[in-house]
């Protein structure tokens, strides 16, 4: 009912509902053991690395809202992602990748098995947290075990397989088919 040229101006409750989250990527954890390829353990169970082998973790993180908002931008930022094993914090990679919405960010930890009994049942435990721009904190956690054996199998075998039988080990043979 306002005159032409009369500045009427009123407020309209609008309510917005936007689900965030900052969780692992496709819901899994890699273990890089030795030589092998990442491995999955998004099971949570348990894994059998060698005192002797080389333990990477590879932490993948996503920035999933449910949907952009216009007029908004929702970022993960300060990412923390921490390993902890037996409750103890081992390492803590901070801020490396920031995820925007959609984004996926990674880190990786490594440490030494010999710090560790063999045939205890480690606990491994990995911490991500970030928070968006508006201050609001997002997580997940991740859990599994480490099960430490004596000696890597590949190494007891390999030093002792000949598969042509020519006297020659084959992790030192050169002509893996030489005749008998």
């Amino acid at each position: 009912g306002a005159d032409a040229g009369e500045d009427t101006s009123f407020d309209i409750p609008v309510e917005i509902e936007v689900e965030n989250s900052l969780k692992f990527y496709n819901n899994k954890i890699e273990l890089e053991i030795g030589d092998a390829e990442p491995k999955n353990v998004s099971n949570g169970g348990t894994e059998n690395p060698a005192i002797d082998e080389d333990l990477t973790i590879n932490v993948r993180y996503e920035n999933s809202y449910s949907e952009d908002v216009e007029g908004f931008t929702f970022e993960a930022s300060n990412i923390e992602v921490k390993l902890l094993i037996e409750g103890e914090e081992i390492d803590v990679s901070e801020g490396g990748d920031d995820a925007e919405n959609g984004e996926v960010g990674m880190t990786s930890f490594s440490f030494d098995l010999n710090d560790y009994d063999v045939e205890d049942k480690i606990d491994a435990r990995i911490e991500l947290k970030g928070e968006d721009n508006f201050g609001s904190l997002h997580g997940d956690i991740f859990e599994f075990k480490l099960d430490i054996k004596e000696e890597s199998e590949e190494d007891e075998t390999s030093e002792l397989l000949d598969s042509d039988n020519d006297g020659v080990s084959d992790d030192i043979d050169l002509c893996a088919s030489t005749p008998q």
